[in-house]
């Protein structure tokens, strides 16, 4: 499973797979979707998700339970991060206020960030004055 979501001050701008990993592909008659089905494909369809966000700048929100790919994933394309200038971080304190996180990001310096996590409701509090995309990776599974 994939989700793909752009927030913005807590309201969805854009929703994406809601419940199966699936691509959308269009041609000049119609649009159909067609299934992800193995965690190859699944992956590649995050990597190529967040390299997306990375070029439209956009923050981004890898989630989900561990072993699933995160960490891998924000490893692989540590030299993209890095030359788009993205900080990462691996977990934010479940206690900040939204209002901590911005003097947090002020403090470090951060403009554009990638971030891990398998705790998405406290996290999305702190994020809620923040605009963000959030890739679902918890239904990932590593064979």
């Amino acid at each position: 499973m994939i989700n793909v979501c752009r927030i913005n001050n807590s309201f969805l701008f854009y929703y994406f797979l809601l419940y199966f990993s699936c691509k959308i592909y269009k041609d000049n008659l119609s649009s159909y979707i067609t299934m992800i089905t193995n965690y190859q494909e699944q992956y590649e369809f995050a990597k190529d998700t967040l390299l997306n966000a990375i070029k439209n700048g956009d923050n981004v929100l890898l989630y989900g339970a561990g072993a699933n790919g995160k960490s891998h994933l924000v490893n692989e394309m540590k030299k993209i991060i890095e030359q788009n200038r993205y900080h990462t971080l691996d977990y934010i304190s479940s206690s900040l206020t939204p209002y901590d996180w911005e003097n947090y990001l002020k403090q470090h310096k951060v403009n554009k960030w990638i971030m891990c996590t398998n705790m998405l409701h406290s996290t999305i509090d702190t994020l809620s004055e923040t605009t963000y995309i959030i890739i679902n990776m918890n239904k990932f599974c590593y064979p």
